[in-house]
């Protein structure tokens, strides 16, 4: 495991322990959003979002690779049209 993976691996645990796990299965009704039907997001997923930005953009990894704003929860993926 290199360098950045330790100190990814680090922010990710250290949001966990903060923001994740002292919500799990408290959150209130007004901790919850729903963006469409059956897409939820919580308090905690856009306190994490905002965390982990800020640590990988603290930490070795580009800023470029970091987006600089939230990003809006909707799952992407990325086709390299190389492989296909």
């Amino acid at each position: 495991m290199s360098v950045l993976d330790r100190e990814v691996l680090a922010l990710m645990r250290d949001v966990a322990e903060r923001i994740i796990m002292p919500r799990h299965r408290a959150l209130k009704a007004t901790d919850i959003i729903e963006k469409a039907d059956d897409d939820l997001v919580t308090i905690a997923d856009r306190e994490a979002e905002v965390a982990l930005a800020e640590g990988l953009r603290n930490s070795r990894v580009s800023r470029s690779a970091i987006p600089t704003r939230p990003c809006n929860g909707r799952r992407t993926s990325v086709r390299n049209s190389s492989l296909t």
